[in-house]
């Protein structure tokens, strides 16, 4: 389908209603310097929160690795190297992934704080519960066309 933040925006435009998101596959290897580039996982995140105003529940996987610098080898081995190689186009030359950006509070940053009604850890998932805010509007939806003020009065 594509660059999960190029596309992710263009389906929840689409979703007129509550929904589940299941977000996975994040790539967090050299060079995911910044908390808002290269990590999709940030931008799948901000988008849901930037574009929707609805009581969404997003399940966020592999929690067990959150926080963590993880060394490539053991059950990570081939799954982390075929990661490497295409992200990187390098063969190997990493030794780690580095997922220690990405922690709960990290996560839950990327939402407005009114819009967080709870979260949780759980089976490898961390679950975020949205609210819809009622004073807030998405920048996206147009407003809604006044009459003229005059006829408003009247």
């Amino acid at each position: 389908m594509g660059d999960s933040s190029q596309v992710l925006p263009k389906i929840i435009k689409k979703i007129k209603r509550s929904a589940i998101f299941y977000l996975d596959a994040h790539w967090c290897g050299p060079g995911t310097d910044s908390v808002d580039s290269d990590i999709p996982l940030f931008h799948e995140l901000k988008a849901i929160n930037d574009l929707r105003n609805y009581a969404d529940i997003v399940f966020v996987d592999d929690y067990r690795l959150f926080g963590k610098l993880i060394p490539i080898g053991g059950p990570f081995r081939s799954r982390a190297k075929r990661k490497i190689l295409q992200f990187t186009g390098k063969k190997g030359a990493e030794k780690e992934l580095d997922w220690r950006k990405i922690t709960e509070k990290s996560v839950l940053s990327c939402f407005d704080s009114a819009r967080v009604q709870d979260s949780l850890a759980l089976e490898d998932k961390f679950i975020i519960f949205l609210k819809k805010d009622t004073k807030r509007r998405v920048a996206l939806r147009p407003p809604k066309k006044l009459k003229p003020l005059a006829n408003r009065i009247s």
